[in-house]
């Protein structure tokens, strides 16, 4: 008869193994808790070890082996469960103790204790250093931005002293249009000296609208 998986939140074993599972899981937990751990559920990860703030997925498996079946000329393979327990850091970077011929896994609960609370401080370390190297990111992105803003208030301060300086000479050269009009036969522009008066006051007042010296 084909030995059935049984998955909870804790283990994934065969029924036989179910016992020894929570035997095992009790004792973990005394220890852990001697340790400073806390022992929680996290959506998506499952039962975790808790420290400083650091959550270790954790679990405990039945290890399988897997097992060729020929059925007539048609061959397929099985996973066959195989009453070994295995405890599982499930991290990125994933570590796994397991029954062995001389000592089963209860006995090693020490010596995974002890891993955790190394792996505690190592990636207590290693949110450190990311913090650091974000507030390293941060503050250079920020002297970034003020030295763009600087240059380009720099940009805008010279092109508007360009404006100013082009528009200082085209109302110096307006001005001596003005005044070689201002000395000219008045018949041969206006029709009359009242007219070229009016047309002076107009100009010269809009000469000075363009002149940055004069408030333009």
């Amino acid at each position: 008869m084909k030995k059935k998986m049984i998955n909870t939140e804790v283990f994934q074993v065969t029924q036989y193994q179910i016992s020894r599972a929570l035997k095992f899981w009790d004792l973990l937990i005394k220890y852990l808790m001697l340790s400073g751990f806390k022992v929680g559920h996290k959506q998506y990860y499952g039962t975790v070890a808790i420290k400083e703030g650091i959550e270790l997925p954790v679990r405990v498996r039945e290890k399988c082996r897997r097992v060729r079946i020929n059925d007539n000329k048609w061959g397929f393979s099985e996973l066959v469960p195989t009453g070994t327990l295995i405890f599982k850091l499930d991290t990125l970077r994933s570590k796994e103790w397991e029954d062995t011929k001389n000592k089963p896994l209860e006995q090693k609960i020490p010596i995974i204790v002890k891993y955790l609370e190394k792996k505690v401080q190592e990636e207590i370390k290693l949110k450190a250093e990311i913090k650091r190297r974000n507030q390293v990111y941060e503050a250079t992105k920020k002297a970034q931005e003020e030295l763009q803003l600087r240059k380009q208030v720099e940009e805008k301060r010279l092109k508007d002293l360009i404006s100013e300086c082009e528009n200082w000479n085209k109302a110096n050269q307006l001005r001596n249009y003005i005044n070689a009009v201002r000395i000219s036969d008045f018949k041969k522009r206006f029709n009359s000296p009242l007219e070229k008066r009016n047309w002076l006051e107009w100009v010269n007042k809009k000469v000075d609208e363009i002149d940055p010296l004069m408030g333009g």
